[in-house]
């Protein structure tokens, strides 16, 4: 069981790990949870011990280490279809036969007010109007994003980021600052379909996800849990349980 709950722009969690019927030997010392949010590696919480022992049970409740910001929503982007622009695509081109979609520009959040957005918590989903087979028929286009800032940072880069770019930070999901246009600039090629994405920072290798996004305790974001039993005999860490659960429900 999972719960969640709030304090100030953090999202703090609990957990109870009911062990009963299994053949666990000391549970308290050879089960960790490994808590990811929004299905994101480099944003992660383990827990190796718990914080009360029942019967038949494991409490895990210290909010100091059991606790994310909340950030903010998702922006999206929807280039399933080419007929005309949706949402947030301003223009549409066919050039050296490539679809290239430009955004509308972004711009900080940082100290916005929270608005409730639906999204899918950074991931995406191939998918093509009038199609019956995405996967194969969906084409690759270029995607075109735009931050407005009127001044470049003086330290640090901005990565547009989400599993488009699988969650990873390279040259080819990095902005590069525009000063004609005042704004930093990056071009993805992507698979047609709906896609979530958010811009961080890196500044002296800190990954920073409110930089630019903002920070609310009301964000909706997914937590996955992950059980490990630590298998003495097989030396090795075995994924025994998983559950999820949203901070909104």
């Amino acid at each position: 069981m999972v719960q969640s709950g709030y304090f100030y722009n953090d999202q703090e969690l609990e957990a109870l790990l009911d062990f009963s019927g299994t053949e666990l030997y000391n549970p308290s010392q050879n089960t960790k949870l490994v808590l990811l949010k929004n299905y994101n590696w480099n944003e992660t919480v383990v827990i190796s011990k718990p914080d009360m022992i029942r019967e038949n049970e494991l409490s895990y409740t210290n909010y100091n280490l059991l606790k994310f910001k909340g950030g903010n929503e998702f922006h999206h982007l929807n280039i399933k279809g080419i007929e005309y622009n949706v949402d947030n695509i301003v223009n549409i081109d066919f050039i050296d036969n490539m679809y290239h979609f430009l955004l509308a520009p972004n711009t900080d959040r940082t100290f916005d007010k929270y608005i409730f957005e639906p999204d899918i918590n950074g991931r995406f989903k191939i998918d093509v109007n009038q199609r019956t087979d995405p996967a194969t028929e969906a084409d690759y286009s270029y995607v075109y994003f735009t931050l407005k800032m009127d001044i470049p940072l003086q330290t640090g880069d901005i990565f547009v980021w989400g599993a488009l770019t699988n969650y990873e930070f390279s040259n080819e999901n990095k902005m590069t600052y525009n000063f004609e246009e005042k704004a930093y600039e990056c071009r993805l090629l992507l698979k047609q379909g709906y896609y979530d994405y958010q811009y961080v920072l890196i500044d002296n290798n800190k990954i920073d996800y409110t930089y630019i996004e903002g920070n609310h305790t009301q964000t909706d974001n997914d937590y996955t849990i992950l059980v490990y039993y630590k298998d003495i005999r097989g030396n090795y860490d075995r994924l025994i349980g998983v559950s999820e659960i949203s901070s909104n429900k």
